[in-house]
């Protein structure tokens, strides 16, 4: 390695993205958190990042800046393992088992759990672009943002494949430190740096004792579940399991949220029989969730033929098998697949289809309440077929978001079913159907005679329910919309809800972050303001494709590394191959690559109508998404190198301000559309949305071109 520089730049790009993945989603599983966290520990991280760089130009002192990067490498390696360990000890510690985390408890508590990574990570960035300068005269700041984005795509695909499916994420973080600590002693030996060498073959040892020796995940899970024994826990693709003993009862819980519990009757009869009594003979049964209550249990009660159980988790099924003998019934089918997907290819197949997934709190669990899906269900339906939803059940129903999500389902189900019902329970069951509905539950469970717990008429009363049940319906708004798939209004509405619970305004947020942009923008040239704007597009762009996979195809942890490796590939490209557009006409150029990413941003609407309107299958659906990121890359990398080559100042300086500025931009363009556009306005407009910002930015590049002072002002800069 000739260039000193050219491996910590590159372990750098490695270790922000495969630390960016894994404490994602740890955060997500502690703070139980929809988009709207999403895109705020999204929007911390970039926020935090660009402040490293800015502050990066102090940690440079004199030519020598290798003591400097071995320091930070070390701190690199260190951080996400001690992050992760912080993090379930914050939330065991000050926040009480169960509740639910606010806004400002998120926001705050990301905010200061991310800090020491996310300023190393950015200062970082600066330092070793100062190393470069040394040994390349052309363009460091491109070339470090080049091998940044190198090590990113090795990062991307190697979390995808072997960490996901085989570590978990202690597991991960020391794998991941000890590529880093090699690192450190690679780089000492070439600078004659022993003590760095001495420090990494150090940190190498205690992290292989810590990977082999001791069960650090168990201890840190513990500390989630107080009162409770583990009795098993698996991290999968799709979410962390832990299955817990209390007394008597097992618990099951995924990514810290309770999906069911072996000694709740009463939960499990509902789900089954207020929708299996309204067929007169239901032999084909498909079971979307569930399986692990006992739901298939109650099932079998019927006279049913075969009964279709759905998760997309293998190791659901897998600790289902160890709670209920159920599931080993030759007439259950357990399928590992999306349960949407298997609605689709149903063809009229079933007499009733149960949904049992939680409220539509994320984007993801919204697409089981759109009209797409319901529209999907009715054709998967035999004549007189019967599905059944539920939503949480509140003792102030008629507060008014949660009947604006009640609102929402009802009128969805009701433009595509000919009658819908409401039945109240410990949830409230939506059940719709072409057929004949009633309440005439308890009854028509006795004239079967079959055996229940609770639903029947020792504990529940016909009439009751339907005068309950019409009550609710009353209360309902008749003006509500539908909820599409990528108009989510059902899940806009349940994020009205979930921030009345914890009593947070999210105006708030916006009100603060659209004051900061315009503060910021106002002191920028158009330079850095082109280049703030394309990494808020990249931002929002990337979160707009993983979004759109996720409701055409399903669950997207799968590809989430591999996108993002894509995305970085094209950004390493367009780096490198900007500095060939670096010309006379640099400021041109630069106006003619904003204005492409705007065309290419526009692109993903025909792209996501054609996905989601034909039965695509998943590999070139996928590839048409990725080559569009690419794409988006390819552009943005471009847009950096021409942005570095317009200012004139030291590569240092230069690195700091536009690196920061880039990843500012990215933050907000995250936090913006993941929490609040695309829930309030839906996929489409907001890509209109973006695209037109990057316009906006093209023409004041061009207007920027006709001011004799503009490159005075660059220079003064």
């Amino acid at each position: 390695m000739t260039s000193p520089y050219r491996l910590p730049a590159l372990t750098l790009g490695l270790a922000s993205i495969v630390t960016q993945t894994i404490l994602l989603r740890e955060f997500l599983t502690v703070f139980q958190g929809n988009e709207l966290v999403l895109g705020i520990l999204l929007g911390n991280w970039l926020l935090l990042t660009g402040m490293g760089a800015a502050l990066g130009r102090f940690a440079v002192r004199g030519r020598n800046t290798s003591i400097a990067g071995s320091l930070s490498l070390l701190a690199l390696a260190l951080l996400p393992l001690l992050t992760i360990v912080s993090l379930p000890l914050l939330r065991a510690w000050i926040f009480s088992p169960g509740s639910i985390m606010g806004i400002m408890e998120c926001l705050l508590g990301s905010f200061l759990l991310l800090l020491p990574f996310c300023l190393v990570a950015g200062a970082s960035f600066v330092i070793w672009t100062n190393a470069a300068s040394y040994h390349n005269t052309e363009n460091p700041v491109t070339d470090v943002y080049a091998l940044e984005s190198l090590g990113s795509v090795v990062g991307g695909i190697g979390f995808s494949l072997p960490l996901i499916f085989f570590l978990t994420a202690v597991q991960a973080a020391l794998l991941l430190g000890s590529l880093i600590l090699l690192t450190v002693i690679i780089h000492g030996r070439v600078t004659s740096q022993r003590q760095f060498i001495v420090l990494g073959g150090v940190g190498l040892f205690l992290f292989a004792a810590l990977f082999f020796c001791v069960n650090l995940d168990l201890a840190l899970r513990q500390l989630l579940f107080p009162g409770q024994s583990i009795v098993a826990y698996r991290d999968t693709p799709y979410g962390k399991l832990t299955v817990t003993r209390q007394e008597e009862q097992l618990n099951v819980f995924e990514n810290d949220i309770l999906l069911c519990s072996t000694g709740d009757p009463v939960a499990r009869e509902e789900m089954v029989h207020f929708a299996m009594v309204q067929h007169p003979e239901p032999h084909r049964v498909l079971l979307i969730g569930g399986g692990l209550s006992g739901a298939p249990m109650e099932i079998l009660k019927y006279a049913v033929q075969r009964v279709d159980y759905t998760e997309i988790d293998p190791e659901v099924i897998a600790v289902g098998r160890s709670m209920t003998h159920a599931l080993f019934d030759p007439r259950i089918f357990p399928i590992v697949a999306d349960g949407r997907t298997v609605v689709r290819n149903a063809g009229g197949t079933y007499d009733v289809v149960l949904v049992n997934v939680p409220d539509p709190s994320t984007a993801q669990l919204h697409r089981y309440y759109s009209r797409e899906f319901a529209q999907e269900v009715r054709r998967a339906l035999r004549p007189g077929g019967v599905v059944a939803f539920s939503l949480s059940s509140s003792g102030e129903y008629h507060g008014t978001a949660a009947r604006q999500v009640s609102s929402v389902l009802y009128r969805t189900l009701g433009s595509v079913f000919a009658r819908v019902l409401v039945v109240p329970g410990t949830r409230n069951y939506f059940l719709a159907s072409d057929g004949i509905l009633g309440y005439a539950v308890t009854q028509s469970i006795e004239e079967r005679q079959i055996p229940t717990t609770y639903v029947n008429r020792d504990y529940v009363n016909d009439d009751q329910l339907a005068r309950r049940g019409m009550q609710i319906v009353a209360s309902l708004d008749t003006t509500a919309m539908f909820t599409t798939d990528f108009n989510p209004v059902a899940y806009a509405r349940q994020l009205d809800l979930w921030a009345s619970m914890v009593g947070f305004d999210p105006l708030l947020i916006i009100v603060v972050v659209l004051a900061g942009t315009a503060f910021l923008l106002s002191r920028l040239d158009a330079a850095r303001i082109g280049m703030f704007a394309g990494g808020c597009s990249a931002a929002a762009l990337q979160f707009l494709i993983l979004l759109s996979f996720q409701i055409i195809y399903g669950y997207v942890y799968h590809v989430l590394g591999l996108l993002i490796a894509v995305f970085m590939a094209g950004l390493a490209l367009g780096a490198w191959w900007g500095r060939r557009w670096a010309t006379a006409r640099g400021r041109l150029n630069f106006a003619v690559v904003q204005a492409a990413i705007a065309g290419a941003v526009v692109l993903l609407v025909p792209l996501t109508t054609m996905l989601g309107s034909f039965d695509i299958p998943i590999i070139p659906g996928a590839s048409l998404l990725s080559l569009e990121t690419a794409v988006m890359g390819l552009l943005v990398g471009m847009l950096f190198s021409l942005a570095s080559s317009l200012i004139h100042n030291t590569s240092t300086a230069v690195a700091a301000s536009l690196y920061s500025v880039d990843l500012i931009g990215s933050a907000v363009g995250a936090l913006l559309v993941s929490a609040f556009l695309v829930p309030a306005f839906g996929v489409h407009p907001v890509v209109y949305g973006i695209a037109g910002l990057m316009a906006a930015s093209a023409i004041l590049t061009f207007i920027a071109l006709r001011q004799p002072a503009h490159a005075a002002r660059e220079r003064a800069r």
